[in-house]
């Protein structure tokens, strides 16, 4: 308004000056200098009302912005105070509307002529729009918008809503660190540190350290979570429980919000730092822990994760229970722990159904496996368990191809060299990763056994071992 004021006052003044010296030199000698003088007075004159106008125009046109780009090369020593700060406003306008021309949006808030809405006019929409529809006033942009101007005002720390803190905390947790930085830098939010802080305070307590009365809480607590989302406080639900484990890095690490040392095997893999401990101490306690003093490294971690049959729009049908670091293939109660806890918190929640447990059947596995399944033929229980298949097929590729000694049928042998003569691919049989699935099921799949047909070997019994093998692995 000030700004207006005085531009309006400047031009008058031009005016003014104009209308004096055209009737001063109408009666002068030197009547060409006058009307010179006049032309360039007025010339400027509807310079400077081409200036104001195009500030509150309500749409911009190409030779708008060709006039404009002229008047910023307008001299400052022509012009008065509020003429310098007309052309300052001038300028970034013009540059904010060629970044809008050159760029994708363009086309996106163009009016319907064709031609970039006015500063006011682009402002008057997004008024109108904040004060009519909620959901444009409760979106993710207009937060960031929201701490943005804040900062701009000078607030250091404004309060974000949790629509922003949730979007940096889901950037945050990508692990790209440019990525963060890139986006948090141009909207001027939260630092990284900041999310680093807040993702600490929110973290509960690690699942490697839950006992069966904390599992029974959290499945409650997934149930509730689960009902809500549906609606209904009482709905059915369905649950399996999968149990495996997948392997870690095997080091010893300082957990701090626990006050811990973990990367050891159960029971040693929570280690208990104390109260106070001084860099020197801790130091020494982790050199313990590398000695062995306080038991092995774990290999890998047992994760107990609940699918559920039906789950709501929007959210995952899996959730990790619990864990426990363990060494490899280690034989132990947790899969019945897990099993144990889903159904006391099934009997005390209502209307929650445990469908089955599922495992690798490894070794470790397959005495749990068994008594379950005894169970449920005497009635004693109305889950079942499901040993994954696959992992069989993998443990009898190993030895009948890698063995130490061939696999005998009979008078004859399984012979991995057939598999190379027939053109098998490499990777089938040259066992690189022994924890996928998907090689093994192509091994033993009908391509592999018509490229065994086709070969037509003179060594029919050792072929026809080769495909039974396959067709019953």
């Amino acid at each position: 308004m000030f700004l207006t004021y005085h531009v309006s006052l400047y031009i008058m003044q031009i005016l003014l000056s104009n209308a004096i010296l055209n009737t001063y030199f109408i009666n002068h000698p030197r009547k060409e200098v006058g009307r010179k003088l006049c032309q360039v007075i007025k010339e400027r004159g509807e310079k400077l009302l081409s200036a104001f106008e195009f500030l509150n125009k309500s749409e911009i046109t190409p030779l708008d912005l060709k006039r404009m780009h002229d008047f910023c090369k307008s001299q400052d020593r022509n012009l008065s105070v509020a003429g310098v700060a007309l052309k300052n406003r001038v300028i970034l306008s013009v540059a904010f509307y060629k970044s809008l021309s050159t760029s994708a949006e363009a086309t996106q808030i163009a009016n319907p002529s064709g031609y970039i809405p006015g500063v006011n006019s682009f402002l008057d929409n997004f008024i109108k729009h904040y004060l009519s529809n909620a959901e444009f006033r409760d979106s993710l942009v207009v937060h960031l918008m929201r701490g943005y101007v804040a900062k701009v005002e000078g607030v250091k720390n404004p309060k974000y809503g949790s629509k922003v803190l949730n979007f940096f905390m889901a950037l945050a947790a990508s692990g790209d660190k440019k990525a963060f930085e890139f986006v948090s830098g141009n909207v001027a939010s939260v630092s990284l540190r900041w999310m680093k802080t807040l993702t600490s305070r929110k973290r509960s307590v690690p699942f490697i350290s839950l006992d069966k009365k904390q599992m029974v809480l959290r499945v409650k607590d997934i149930m509730a979570k689960v009902r809500a989302a549906f609606g209904d406080q009482t709905k059915r639900l369905t649950i399996t429980v999968g149990v495996d484990a997948t392997c870690l890095v095997k080091a010893f690490q300082v957990c701090s919000s626990q006050g811990v040392i973990v990367g050891g095997a159960s029971p040693k893999h929570f280690i208990p730092i104390r109260d106070n401990a001084t860099k020197e101490e801790l130091k020494d306690l982790l050199q313990e822990c590398v000695d062995g003093k306080h038991g092995g490294l774990a290999a890998e971690v047992k994760c107990a994760v609940l699918s559920f049959q039906e789950a709501p729009p929007n959210m995952c049908p899996y959730f990790c229970l619990a864990g426990l670091p363990q060494s490899i293939n280690e034989s132990n109660d947790f899969g019945t722990d897990v099993v144990e806890a889903c159904e006391e918190a099934a009997k005390e929640v209502g209307n929650l159904v445990v469908l089955n447990t599922s495992t690798d059947g490894v070794s470790c596995e397959v005495q749990w496996n068994l008594s379950v399944l005894v169970d449920y033929l005497q009635g004693k229980i109305n889950y079942i368990s499901l040993p994954d298949p696959n992992h069989n097929v993998k443990n009898l590729r190993g030895q009948m191809i890698g063995g130490s000694s061939p696999a005998p049928i009979g008078n004859y042998i399984f012979d991995p060299h057939l598999l190379r003569a027939a053109g098998v691919a490499k990777e089938l049989y040259r066992i690189d990763d022994y924890t996928l699935d998907a090689l093994p099921m192509k091994l033993a799949s009908a391509v592999t056994i018509q490229k065994l047909v086709n070969m037509d070997f003179e060594d029919v019994g050792n072929c026809a071992v080769m495909m039974v093998s396959l067709v019953l692995m």
